[in-house]
């Protein structure tokens, strides 16, 4: 079985429009501080990733969790 995949933001792409709220069919995405944040378990679905026009979502396999969100991985 393959690694976990959670959906993550690039914040210098994020322009907080709420399009990835809206898609989430699990309802764990919000906006703070004009950018999406996770607020609970990502299944990594990917829905978010294919309705932001922005493209500033990604799948990325699952790693630290910090205060509900999933950190994006530094390059």
């Amino acid at each position: 079985m393959g690694q976990k995949l959670v959906a993550v933001v690039d914040p210098e792409l994020c322009r907080g429009c709420h399009v990835c709220v809206r898609s989430c069919p699990l309802r764990i995405i919000a906006i703070k501080d004009r950018l999406a944040v996770l607020t609970g378990a990502c299944v990594g679905c990917g829905k978010c990733i294919g309705y932001c026009p922005f493209k500033a979502r990604r799948l990325v396999e699952a790693g630290p969790v910090a205060g509900g969100s999933v950190e994006q991985p530094s390059d």
